[in-house]
């Protein structure tokens, strides 16, 4: 391959690097309206009166809106399928507020400075109601949630609002009870993971006009454009076919823009002032008001016997959805699906769990989806059970784990799409990313721990991980190629990047194909009006599911290429050769360059465009080998990373560069749940890390090395062998992490994040212990 598997420079670096217009700011109209949002001060409240007289009355005020101006409709901010499995929860504007940052009013006005003394000009009163902060105490509790009426299901999540019930799901394989009685030792701990924010460098923004054909144009740094298009018509009762979406670039995302946030807003202003109009959050806006990742306890019960092999593994997920239960189901059917496959040859497994409203915050969609949580929890209690067993915590992986040509049931039971569908393990290098890692960390040599001093102890932790490559039966995304006069392409895709490279490497997949470079293939992507449909940049999907249309539409340009070089060559279809520059057939030749001149200027003149689009019937998984070596000071608790070995089966890497950008952002992505971030509420409901100075994200001076290396492994499904790699990386840190800490102190965390109070805590009390006994 000549373009594939290539460290091809990104398509849009240098332009962004060179500070061209490319962000969606950059393009709001210089005369639009900004657009404010008065948010609640309250965790929960019932709005009894709003008077915004004054506001109106401040001069440059165009517009002020509020639960009494807004048609009262039930719909998820959920970029998802459709119908969507997240509830229908949400209204535009409320008479409930039911978190601090929960929209009470929008204001427009002819300049920021103006619209935000407006905000202070509107007079609310608010019945103040006891919110729900501690999410074990959701369920059943004595406070509801969400206790108005018209919000519903679009089919059966096991959505209970009256017990604060977001969603539900329980699935048994065989007798878990009797596998695990039939054990010789039985593990039980709780584990519990943190929220999250995702801190993208570019806020939510949005910004909205009417063009010439008076049709709504909204720009939106969104990874869900033709489900902001669906969920704003839906939600507003609005033509479909009267509403254009384009997403600019997107300075990151990370699961974050997977919904509506400002859209709605700039839309009815628009359209009620019939002027454009401009909403960027603020970076507290975006701490209070957007999404997290959600909180969990996961309880885990795990059975083996003597010899390591394990019998069964029972884990039910308590999960944290926050005020609305956007992804709640999804998030949390994950944390099971794709982590629970990891060890298949158990005699039973059970997952079985609850989805819960909270007055928090929402969570929603965030990279790893719900992966990461089950990995931590599982890939913990692994390393617990080998050392009660007495074993090396690789030994009884490698002896439990999945490997190539094997299947779960639990695909079949817990699969994203048709109940039933199995899928086997065509590619799985994983044991050969546990063995080389292994070797690149030095195992052998360093494994449990090494004393470096008196007070420092330097050890290693690992786990595996899979992740998936979109969502099978339910993801679609296509590819459109058009031949240009002068012998180059327009690719045009709906697929969305975020700052991922999809426009890239999906470039390569079609310049590959067509024997081209990616100089002649320039690419436009997610214009719900110009580019074709893609449910947008999720679900690990891009890689696999648009990558594929992308292959096949390159594949049907090139049959459609011979076909026109056959007419002007005068032979059959199958006397003609192509090497991408050149047709040749029986000692005559004609460039492309040329033919694409005569089809367009002189002779047969047509145009040459085809479009083809791929439904996903499988999602083969990623698999990832991760191993951490750690340096404690056992006086302080504190400790250094000094390095994290990633060793991952994507397939083929369709740009190397690229890919390991991937894991890696990833891979500190994961170690900043681990170890530093975390989402913390004043007793009162507030956030209190709700800016960068007091939530700490890792930086390079945090985490001094970092290798990996891709396993060498071709997916006869994906493109080029490709799957994916965009969340593979963050799912071992947590979990790599704490088994590190435990064999360099001896102090197992279980709750995230591993900070140096805990690790120092723990050590006081092992200590307390051993002088008790």
């Amino acid at each position: 391959m000549k373009i594939v598997n290539r460290k091809t420079p990104s398509v849009d670096g240098k332009g962004i690097m060179m500070g061209r217009k490319a962000f969606t700011d950059d393009y709001a109209e210089p005369d639009s309206l900004f657009i404010k949002i008065l948010r609640s001060p309250h965790p929960y409240a019932r709005i009894t009166k709003i008077d915004t007289t004054k506001a109106y009355a401040l001069e440059g005020v165009e517009l002020v809106l509020t639960h009494e101006d807004v048609d009262r409709k039930a719909f998820t901010r959920a970029g998802q399928g459709y119908p969507e499995p997240s509830p229908h929860d949400k209204f535009v504007l409320d008479e409930y507020v039911r978190y601090v940052g929960d929209e009470v009013a929008c204001v427009a006005a002819v300049d920021e400075k103006t619209a935000l003394r407006a905000l202070d000009l509107i007079d609310v009163d608010y019945e103040v109601l006891e919110p729900v902060l501690d999410f074990e105490e959701a369920l059943d509790g004595q406070r509801i949630v969400h206790v108005e009426e018209g919000i519903h299901e679009m089919f059966p999540i096991g959505f209970d609002p009256k017990r604060n019930l977001a969603a539900s799901y329980a699935m048994e394989v065989e007798d878990v009870e009797a596998a695990l009685a039939a054990s010789d030792t039985v593990l039980e701990h709780s584990f519990y993971t943190q929220a999250q924010a995702h801190v993208m460098m570019e806020p939510h923004a949005v910004n909205a006009r009417f063009d010439y054909q008076n049709r709504l144009v909204i720009y939106s740094s969104t990874q869900t454009p033709f489900h902001v298009r669906r969920i704003i018509s839906q939600a507003l009762s609005y033509p479909l076919s009267r509403i254009r979406v384009i997403k600019p670039r997107v300075g990151g995302g990370f699961g974050g823009k997977q919904a509506i946030h400002g859209e709605m807003f700039c839309a009815l202003v628009t359209m009620k002032t019939r002027k454009p109009s401009r909403l960027v959050y603020t970076r507290k806006e975006v701490f209070e008001s957007t999404y997290s990742r959600h909180p969990m306890r996961l309880d885990m019960r795990i059975g083996a016997m003597k010899d390591g092999t394990i019998k069964a593994i029972d884990c039910y997920v308590l999960s944290d959805t926050g005020a609305y239960g956007e992804h709640a189901l999804t998030v949390f059917m994950v944390t099971g699906s794709k982590v629970l496959p990891l060890y298949n040859k158990v005699d039973a497994v059970r997952f079985h769990g609850h989805v819960v409203y909270t007055n928090h915050t929402p969570a929603g969609a965030f990279r790893g989806y719900g992966a990461i949580q089950g990995n931590f929890a599982l890939e913990s209690i692994i390393d617990m059970l080998a050392h009660r067993l007495g074993l090396d915590p690789i030994t009884i992986r490698l002896k439990n784990m999945i490997r190539e040509g094997e299947t779960s049931p639990i695909f079949s039971i817990m699969g994203e799409g048709t109940e039933g569908t199995a899928m086997n393990m065509d590619t799985c290098k994983l044991d050969y990313c546990v063995t080389r890692g292994m070797q690149l960390i030095d195992w052998q040599k360093k494994y449990p721990r090494q004393n470096v001093s008196r007070d420092r102890i330097r050890s290693v932790g690992m786990a595996i991980a899979m992740q998936g490559s979109g969502i099978p039966y339910i993801d679609m995304g296509a590819a459109t190629i058009k031949l240009n006069d002068d012998g180059f392409y327009n690719l045009m895709v709906g697929a969305t990047d975020i700052g991922q490279g999809s426009d890239t490497i999906l470039s390569q997949i079609a310049a590959e194909e067509l024997m081209t470079t990616t100089d002649k293939m320039i690419v436009y992507s997610s214009d719900t009006d110009l580019t074709p449909f893609d449910v947008g940049a999720y679900a690990s999907s891009t890689t696999y599911v648009s990558g594929n249309a992308v292959l096949k539409a390159a594949k049907k340009m090139k049959e459609a290429l011979i076909v026109e070089a056959a007419k002007a060559l005068k032979v059959s279809f199958d006397d003609v050769a192509f090497d991408g520059k050149t047709f040749s057939a029986n000692d005559r030749t004609i460039t492309l360059v040329d033919l694409s001149n005569r089809l367009y200027y002189n002779e047969d003149q047509k145009q040459l465009t085809v479009t083809e689009s791929y439904f996903g019937t499988k999602s083969p998984p990623p698999f990832m080998a991760g191993f951490i070596e750690i340096e404690v000071d056992t006086k302080t608790g504190e400790m250094d990373i000094l390095d994290y070995v990633s060793v991952v089966d994507c397939g083929t890497t369709i740009n190397p560069k690229l890919a390991q950008g991937q894991v890696e952002g990833g891979i500190v992505q994961g170690l900043g749940m681990a170890r530093f971030e975390d989402v913390k509420y004043r007793r009162n409901g507030s956030l209190m890390s709700n800016d960068t100075m007091y939530y700490k994200i890792p930086t390079s001076k945090d985490i001094r090395h970092l290798t990996t290396e891709f396993a060498e492994s071709y997916e006869k499904s994906g493109p080029f062998g490709a799957k994916s790699v965009g969340e593979i990386g963050i799912d071992t840190p947590p979990a790599a992490l704490a088994n590190a800490v435990y064999n360099a102190v001896g102090v197992r965390i279980d709750t995230l994040p591993i900070t140096p109070e805990k690790i120092l805590m723990g050590i006081k009390e092992k200590e307390k212990n051993h002088e008790k006994s």
